[in-house]
């Protein structure tokens, strides 16, 4: 009897075998940035983890062991790692100096990496059984010398759609990059701070460097740092607003690798140990250790395709909020800017009773980076410009500038595209 009931619990439907098995195959690839292994914080190496145990199911490449080969991602012409000088052998290999910001590309199963110190984004084409690297030989940041400062590594990068971003650790560059045959990248400008951040700035060193970004199905990104501060972020504006910090975590595990699982939660790896494992409660801030086995490896970050589910507009920051930022601004009474907030690409600029002469008029994001500059010569009392830009700016703030001839400025004033 009792065999014959144990029989009757295992036998199951053929069609409840095959939906089990296509779930269990289903799962999401989910790839780590490791150290070679216990107590080494070098992380040079690429392994396909299992994220329901945290265990290593392939490993893909070790920097010092795996032969590869690099190309120039736009031209695929082959790059020599034979250069002459150590530093420029050491910047072609593609892990260089370690890697802390990863993304994943399931539409094209390539992994989007960007080595420390090097302003250049690259990727490993994962369909093609063997190490080939790509490098976007775009020049992201001015560096002269080669070696970028701390502040300027990319250490936060995901994968929305067809877009990255990746952004460095002082905020002050947000760039998008795009994953087709012709791979671009473009500088969108520095992250500002959401007026209600009361202090935490996403720029801080303490609160906000390091850590990675999560895409969200709104198309927003969730930031979180190092130091386990959460921010959203919005790509249009490039506002992020300070959500609050992790708890339930121990102070010496920092959060470096993030990635949403296939049930929807948010889970934590750490570069600081090879057991900093948890789930992340996006509404309580509340973190929760899994049960994982210890590997022998610290993860510097994780990437897979999956988004994090959200409410549509919950990451938005409205015109009013926008206009609290605080910017340096000069007034100025016989200056009126409309209509403001602006819904389109142009604008007026009313010129009430003004001294008579040249003035240069310019629109910049937040920056400092010139939209628009127009040069008018200004003769009656109340003389009215129009201001078309070439197309309308990214929703969010910027600023409209006016200099004299002799180059005073005479009004900074804040502009708002919806």
């Amino acid at each position: 009897y009792s065999n014959h009931l144990f029989m009757k619990k295992i036998i199951l439907p053929s069609f409840l075998i095959l939906a089990l098995a296509a779930t269990s195959v289903a799962q999401s690839k989910t790839f780590a940035i490791t150290s070679p292994g216990q107590g080494n914080f070098f992380w040079s190496d690429i392994r396909q983890i299992d994220l329901s145990s945290g265990q290593v199911m392939k490993t893909i490449f070790e920097t010092d062991k795996t032969g590869f080969q690099a190309y120039d991602a736009t031209s695929k012409k082959a790059i020599s790692n034979e250069a002459s000088g150590y530093a420029v052998n050491y910047n072609n290999k593609p892990f260089a100096y370690g890697v802390a910001a990863a993304a994943y590309d399931k539409k094209h199963d390539r992994l989007y990496f960007t080595p420390m110190h090097i302003a250049q984004i690259r990727y490993i084409d994962l369909s093609s059984g063997e190490a080939k690297f790509f490098y976007l030989q775009d020049k992201m940041l001015d560096n002269p010398s080669g070696y970028l400062a701390e502040e300027n590594h990319i250490t936060r990068m995901t994968i929305i759609n067809k877009t990255g971003y990746a952004i460095t650790n002082d905020g002050n560059h947000v760039f998008s990059f795009s994953t087709g045959k012709k791979p671009t990248v473009t500088d969108l400008g520095a992250l500002v701070d959401d007026p209600s951040n009361n202090g935490v700035s996403i720029r801080n060193r303490c609160t906000s460097w390091g850590g990675d970004l999560i895409g969200a199905s709104d198309g927003s990104l969730y930031l979180v740092s190092a130091n386990r501060h959460v921010f959203t972020i919005n790509t249009d504006t490039r506002v992020a607003r300070h959500l609050g910090a992790i708890t339930g975590i121990p102070g010496n595990i920092t959060a470096n690798g993030l990635v949403v699982n296939d049930n929807g939660q948010l889970v934590m790896a750490s570069a600081a140990s090879n057991s900093g494992y948890y789930t992340i409660n996006l509404e309580t801030l509340q973190a929760t250790a899994l049960p994982y086995a210890p590997n022998s490896f610290s993860t510097s970050d994780l990437a897979n395709a999956n988004l994090l589910e959200v409410k549509k507009g919950s990451s938005e920051t409205t015109p009013a909020e926008i206009t609290k930022i605080p910017v340096p601004l000069v007034a100025n009474d016989n200056i009126n800017v409309y209509p403001n907030p602006v819904t389109g690409s142009q604008f007026k600029i009313n010129f009430d009773e003004m001294q008579k002469g040249w003035y240069n008029i310019s629109v910049t994001d937040l920056t400092g980076r010139a939209l628009y500059n127009k040069r008018v010569n200004v003769q009656n009392e109340a003389q009215v410009e129009t201001i078309s830009l070439d197309k309308r700016p990214a929703r969010g703030l910027y600023l409209v500038k006016i200099a004299d001839a002799s180059n005073a400025n005479v009004y900074t004033g804040k502009l708002v595209f919806e």
